[in-house]
């Protein structure tokens, strides 16, 4: 009596099936196309002149596990470790608008102001963020645009009138364009 071998065949062509649906399902995502949210790092699409236009997401509920990479990186951050937290965050996806923040304000930190302001404007212009305005208006400080940054200074405090960390840039652009002259001037900062 003679019995087939019929376990070998199944074996062989599960392992076949393996690995052509590897095969489709890898095919499948590398001509997937990306977006801003989703794909790792910043995403941009030309735009209508030489800089492109940001992908920019508005959103600001950030996933448990992205809100455990963004204090990571916060803290890196305050321990002035700028490039490292850069990196860090580079290899996210930008799923929400704090993660857009931080590369503007880690741009900012090192001395890519004109990076830095680029997407602080596109921030703005897509969600209007009090964040975004403040951010703005910090790195027109830093590029010397004393003015334009009170206006925008002045916009982010209209937005949230009990943040102090804006009242304190404000003041002190307010004092590099020579609006306060002396201690307790009457300007309502």
């Amino acid at each position: 009596m003679r019995v087939a071998n019929t376990s070998g065949k199944w074996q062989g062509m599960a392992a076949k099936l393996g690995v052509i649906s590897l095969g489709l399902a890898l095919a499948g995502c590398s001509s997937m196309a990306t977006t801003g949210t989703g794909s790792t790092g910043p995403a941009k699409t030309s735009g209508s002149q030489d800089n492109g236009v940001y992908l920019i997401n508005c959103s600001e509920v950030a996933q448990p596990e992205h809100r455990v990479e963004l204090d990571a990186i916060d803290a890196a951050m305050e321990d002035r470790q700028y490039y490292a937290a850069l990196a860090r965050l580079e290899g996210l996806s930008f799923d929400t608008q704090a993660h857009w923040l931080r590369w503007a304000k880690l741009l900012g930190q090192v001395d890519q102001l004109d990076y830095s302001e680029e997407v602080f404007r596109a921030i703005v212009d897509e969600c209007n963020s009090y964040q975004a305005l403040h951010g703005l208006g910090v790195v027109q400080v830093k590029k010397d645009n004393t003015l334009e940054a009170i206006d925008l200074l002045t916009k982010a405090k209209s937005q949230a009138p009990a943040n102090a960390d804006i009242r304190n840039d404000l003041g002190y652009a307010l004092m590099r364009a020579g609006r306060i002259v002396q201690k307790g001037a009457p300007y309502n900062i």
